[in-house]
């Protein structure tokens, strides 16, 4: 006589208490019927109790002990309901108390699963790009977040490119922004109020990172025509003559031959827009206002 050992009781018994089954080899289910009806009631109480919490519309929070409403939690794709059981309050409460010890894990996470995590995503990314309308979507999605979001649109870029070189330094869209403040949000190579870019007084191209003391407010034609020259035009950290241009209401050219006439005025050799000390500096300025200086 045949006979199998149940894999749940672990007891020899002849092929007949055993169920049919198609997906075992020899046609029939590891289990003998005995196990499986004493495990069918409770198969079936966590079957419906899945069923159960899928159709439920609040819960209460496994913290406070409230019951709210399924959007007051976290989403979790593999739970039954699709929620955590901290309430986003809760969660909030918890994360903010933890913030160090969560960081600390994610960073050990993704430092142990780095190429596992890069590949996941460039899979994520080959199977949206094959999706012609998504392709439009996200394309459009980021004209308009560039749009509406053109200082943090900047540092990202600048960041990116520093890192791509691999000379280090990052800076925020808020440190851009209170860097042009500062400055009263105007180019400091020509003092005009005009759209402002972060230029890199080291360029990136000779190692300049993309911190932001690295960084100066320069229209698009003055960062251009700069090129990649080490030019530092900040007046607070290299006195430079955009004040005394802004105040006479000159341009570009005009700014450069009050440079040449200041070099004559005060006997040394001042290179275009270069340092002056700073009793240089206040003649300078003095000199200007009185309209002592032709050019």
């Amino acid at each position: 006589m045949q006979t199998k050992r149940c894999f749940r009781c672990r007891e020899y018994k002849t092929l007949a208490a055993f169920s049919k089954s198609r997906a075992e080899r020899d046609g029939l289910s590891r289990e003998c019927k005995t196990c499986a009806a004493a495990r069918r009631p409770v198969a079936t109480k966590k079957r419906a109790l899945l069923i159960e919490r899928a159709a439920r519309t609040e819960k209460p929070c496994s913290k406070c002990g409230t019951v709210k409403p399924l959007s007051d939690f976290p989403k979790r794709p593999t739970a039954a309901d699709g929620r955590m059981p901290r309430c986003a309050e809760c969660e909030a409460s918890y994360r903010a108390a933890n913030s160090e010890r969560i960081t600390q894990q994610q960073q050990q996470y993704r430092a142990a699963n780095k190429e596992a995590i890069q590949q996941q995503r460039r899979e994520r990314r080959a199977l949206l790009m094959q999706d012609a309308a998504e392709c439009e979507r996200r394309a459009a999605y980021q004209l308009e977040w560039q749009r509406q979001n053109r200082q943090a649109a900047t540092a990202h870029r600048n960041n990116y490119e520093a890192k791509k070189r691999g000379n280090g330094g990052t800076h925020t869209a808020a440190e851009w922004a209170t860097l042009c403040e500062h400055y009263g949000n105007l180019c400091l190579c020509c003092g005009q109020s005009k759209p402002l870019t972060a230029d890199h007084i080291v360029p990136v191209s000779k190692g300049g990172g993309s911190s932001i003391e690295n960084i100066q407010p320069l229209c698009k034609g003055c960062n251009s025509s700069k090129q990649a020259k080490t030019v530092d035009f900040r007046p607070d950290k290299s006195c430079v003559l955009v004040a005394a241009a802004k105040r006479a209401g000159l341009d570009c050219k005009a700014a450069e031959a009050m440079t040449q006439a200041l070099s004559k005025y005060l006997g040394v050799v001042i290179p275009s827009r270069a340092n002056l000390s700073a009793g240089q500096w206040a003649e300078a300025v003095a000199a200007v206002e009185l309209g002592l200086l032709a050019w």
